[in-house]
């Protein structure tokens, strides 16, 4: 089974603008203010938003890793498979179907359709099936 490890960094503020200030370089003479003001009104912090779209703006994506992940409710698993990813909304898309319990001890399927988590969250999912997590039975 893997090591799961925390998605989440914690890093002074001085090092965010550093970071920010590197990315915006001048050297690209691509005005993206608008575009990260507008995200910003949602979002958190405006400089982790302004990191963010400047990656975007310059191709640089994340690993999400496996392409499907499980997670476990009352009597039931889901399977979620993968579909896009968001780095500026920290938004990944997935469709998913779920398995419920029958009392004959088998799992009837069931079609889900699209949702979104946190990165984080998908990240920290499980990659591989553990029927004991599934409560209720």
């Amino acid at each position: 089974m893997k090591q799961k490890s925390s998605s989440t960094v914690k890093m002074p503020k001085a090092t965010l603008m550093a970071i920010k200030a590197m990315l915006f370089n001048g050297k690209e003479g691509v005005d993206l203010s608008t575009i990260i003001n507008d995200l910003s009104a949602i979002q958190a912090d405006p400089d982790l938003t302004a990191i963010n779209v400047a990656l975007v703006f310059k191709g640089i994506t994340i690993d999400t890793g496996e392409n499907i992940r499980y997670s476990y409710d009352y009597k039931r698993y889901y399977e979620r498979t993968f579909e896009s990813c968001s780095l500026i909304l920290d938004q990944v898309c997935y469709t998913y179907k779920y398995f419920e319990y029958q009392s004959d001890g088998s799992y009837a399927e069931y079609n889900g359709s699209k949702s979104t988590c946190s990165v984080s969250e998908w990240l920290e999912s499980d990659v591989e099936l553990d029927l004991s997590k599934v409560r209720g039975i």
